[in-house]
């Protein structure tokens, strides 16, 4: 089993004088008095649950390759940074969805999202995931979670950097071309629509959607896409009756909450919506989606 590692060296050239080490964050999330309390620790996938026993499973499903803890004092108060490396943006957004609290606004800022705590902040910066939590609420703790904030985009800086549009199709198809905004975004790596054998799988949620959830998949190729689409009509007739497949576009009915399902299949991508209120809006934002694919 590997063990718990110590980040970096802290070594400095010849006559200056070595600064904190702290290993992979910047160091311009120190100031006003904040500075390490012991060095970073690293973790990796087999002994992630040394660190946060019983929710190790839930990081490791969505390809969970590091985590980078640091502690910080001031006077008598103490915070963490725990920076998970999930190694893709879609699988930070896979945490960062099952951890969000919807009722808390989401601030975005180029690859930066994160929404405000009492004592920190929590959200994702491209592949990263991360959590900032203190002992305390206090203007000074407040400060420097700015400061934290300000600081991690520089974890992915460089050419090409921005807003996670970037690092995933699905994502921009949704978030630019359908305009559903970033925290109404999720990815599910497994199990999407609770079938086991659907995977990889983005869902966002309209503007003015009425509760209608859209959802992208890109399969490996026209025959794959064909394949899961069986599926999912056979699953979904369990509790919707079928009501037309018009264009090519199946759409079912629930029986018991008269919502309506909606799935279509263009190449490798297949999309759909469930949760509509009626046929014609369910065909409409699928149109919509169709216009968008690539």
């Amino acid at each position: 089993m590997i063990g718990v590692s110590i980040a970096g060296t802290g070594l400095a050239g010849p006559g200056s004088v070595p600064g904190p080490d702290l290993g992979i964050f910047p160091p311009a999330l120190l100031g006003g008095g904040w500075i390490p309390d012991g060095r970073v620790e690293t973790y990796e996938p087999d002994n992630l649950y040394e660190k946060i026993n019983g929710q190790a499973e839930q990081y490791l499903k969505f390809d969970f390759r590091r985590l980078h803890y640091l502690t910080l004092a001031c006077d008598a108060a103490n915070l963490t940074v725990e920076l998970y490396d999930q190694g893709e943006f879609r699988n930070a957004l896979g945490v960062f969805a099952s951890q969000r609290d919807p009722a808390r606004t989401l601030t975005e800022s180029g690859p930066l999202s994160y929404y405000r705590t009492s004592v920190g902040a929590i959200g994702l910066v491209d592949r990263y995931f991360f959590k900032i939590t203190a002992s305390e609420a206090s203007p000074a703790v407040r400060e420097q979670t700015d400061r934290i904030l300000a600081a991690l985009p520089r974890l992915v800086a460089g050419p090409g950097a921005g807003a996670p549009a970037q690092a995933a199709e699905p994502f921009a198809i949704l978030a630019k071309g359908l305009g559903v905004p970033r925290e109404s975004i999720a990815y599910a790596k497994e199990n999407a629509l609770q079938f086991e054998f659907f995977r990889d799988v983005w869902f966002g949620e309209p503007k003015g959607g009425a509760g209608t959830r859209v959802f992208l998949h890109h399969a490996a190729d026209d025959v794959a896409a064909a394949a899961i689409e069986q599926q999912l009509v056979a699953e979904q007739r369990q509790e919707h009756e079928p009501v037309d497949s018009a264009d090519g576009v199946i759409v079912m009915k629930h029986q018991f909450l008269g919502t309506y399902f909606g799935l279509a299949r263009r190449g490798g991508w297949l999309f759909g919506a469930d949760g509509a209120p009626d046929a014609e809006s369910l065909r409409a934002l699928l149109a919509r989606v169709e216009k968008e694919l690539p």
